[in-house]
């Protein structure tokens, strides 16, 4: 359900890609990082998740719901920005760790 009196947001969802300090290859590892962040990379995310790309030259393919696209005439919240983390995620970090006590 994607209601559409909502406001938009915007996340890196699950899509974090990290390469490690010991990596036994890193060679390897930083070449499929870079095709995955290539627009050949990018669709194959696509169609594997059902989620579009934020890559501008992947075309959007019919099996992402027309409903979860970015509209362009939408403000969207970006929760990764300095800002949202400063104001936001760390307070509210910060009341979780008061709370539970870790």
């Amino acid at each position: 359900i994607f209601p559409t009196d909502a406001p938009g947001v915007l996340t890196s969802g699950f899509g974090i890609l990290r390469l490690f300090d010991a990596s036994p290859n890193p060679n390897a590892a930083a070449v499929f990082a870079n095709w995955l962040a290539s627009p050949k990379g990018a669709m194959v995310m696509q169609l594997g998740l059902d989620q579009p790309s934020l890559r501008t030259d992947v075309e959007v393919t019919a099996n992402i719901p027309r409903e979860i696209l970015l509209q362009d005439d939408v403000e969207y919240l970006d929760q990764n920005t300095e800002e949202y983390v400063k104001s936001a995620m760390l307070p509210g970090h910060a009341i979780l760790v008061e709370i539970l006590g870790r």
